[in-house]
């Protein structure tokens, strides 16, 4: 895990968006005053391809994505596509999650290993977790834990949890 990196104040949009809708909403986050803007990913809409829409018309902004499925971006992949799409690393917050793939436990450390042996250190990476022992590891080895469906008690003991693995 890295030092501690205050996400600011960001917004969440769904991939997909065409580039002017994208970029007009970027730009006007921006002049808001946000910190990140974050999309999902779809199969039919790379949630990466949308972050390169909000890169392009508001540079200053981080950008985050959550989650990319592992059964379906490989952390090569991953990294060819920030590449391919021209997005600066050390603006990016890249959320993974296991997908369909088993063990999850190992095959999020897996990736995670190989996204810090592949991305600059700036990059900060986050695992996308709900049950107790993902979160420990989250909260170990990555930069952050996204958390998803949660009913305030129940994202209360995963942030405990969180902090028992950064604690660890």
């Amino acid at each position: 895990m890295t030092t501690s990196t205050p996400i600011g104040q960001g917004l969440g949009i769904t991939a997909g968006l065409d580039a002017r809708l994208a970029g007009g909403l970027a730009a006007r986050c921006a002049q808001l005053g946000y910190h990140s803007l974050w999309s999902n990913d779809e199969p039919t809409a790379p949630g990466l391809e949308t972050l390169a829409h909000f890169a392009a018309a508001a540079p200053r902004l981080d950008l985050g994505v959550g989650v990319l499925p592992l059964d379906r971006y490989r952390p090569a992949r991953i990294v060819a596509d920030i590449d391919r799409l021209a997005l600066d690393p050390a603006k990016l917050w890249i959320g993974i999650g296991s997908g369909r793939l088993r063990p999850q436990l190992d095959v999020v450390r897996q990736a995670v290993a190989q996204l810090r042996e592949l991305l600059p250190q700036e990059t900060r990476i986050v695992v996308a977790a709900m049950r107790p022992r993902l979160c420990r590891l989250g909260g170990a080895i990555a930069d952050g834990v996204l958390l998803n469906w949660m009913l305030p008690a129940q994202a209360a003991r995963a942030r405990r949890w969180v902090q028992d693995g950064a604690e660890g």
